[in-house]
């Protein structure tokens, strides 16, 4: 009868020890891996463009000090998103204050790239040229009008090979209107300068109509 009772309480000793390593074993890869699982979750968020923390754990050890690192980067990922949103959208504030600004001018304006071909042009360089220029836009500007072309062009050349080099030219210019009008010439007072552009240097041409004042004179 006592071997009986020894055997069953050495069992159940034997059972209890077996269940309480293999519960120990399960919490203990629990937390080792659950930091690896908010990681994995974490960086398939962070891929889909969510860049919110994950869930951090205590103490010092290397996993927790991952998953602080994470949500450390993720916070930088998230200020650096915020600053280039709102970077954009000053710069389109700036594009759109800048083109209301170039539509309501009396002037001409027309933006020209290092080849020469229409970058943009206000609607008072359209209404003095009496064209509408924003179909023209893309095109070489000799296409458009060779002979505003060839005045403007000239007035860059000579920039550029004058001996104290200036940071703009200005003169007058003469265009003839278009066939079969009896109206006279039209003057116009340029001004020219070189502009930075995103693909390379380019032209900005200023323009007012001075016809009517030289013709009073």
């Amino acid at each position: 009868g006592l071997k009986t009772i020894y055997g069953l309480t050495l069992t159940l000793t034997l059972l209890l020890s077996v269940f309480a390593a293999v519960a120990g074993s399960v919490l203990l890869a629990s937390s080792m891996t659950a930091p690896l699982l908010q990681l994995a979750e974490g960086t398939k968020a962070v891929a889909e463009g969510h860049f919110r923390p994950v869930r951090e754990f205590p103490g010092n050890d290397e996993m927790n000090l991952l998953t602080q690192s994470f949500n450390a980067m993720t916070r930088q990922l998230t200020d650096a998103r915020d600053a280039i949103e709102t970077k954009q959208r000053e710069l389109e504030n700036a594009k759109t204050y800048l083109e209301r600004v170039l539509a309501n001018l009396s002037a001409g304006v027309i933006v020209l790239d290092h080849e020469f071909r229409l970058v943009t042009a206000n609607f008072g360089a359209s209404r003095i040229l009496v064209r509408s220029l924003g179909e023209d836009i893309g095109r070489p500007l000799q296409a458009i009008d060779a002979e505003l072309a060839d005045a403007f062009s000239a007035g860059f050349a000579e920039q550029a090979l004058s001996g104290t080099p200036k940071d703009s030219w200005q003169q007058q210019i003469e265009v003839k209107r278009a066939a079969g009008t009896t109206a006279e010439p039209l003057m116009l007072l340029a001004r020219g300068s070189r502009l930075p552009l995103d693909d390379g240097p380019g032209y900005v041409i200023v323009f007012d109509d001075i016809t009517q004042v030289i013709s009073a004179q």
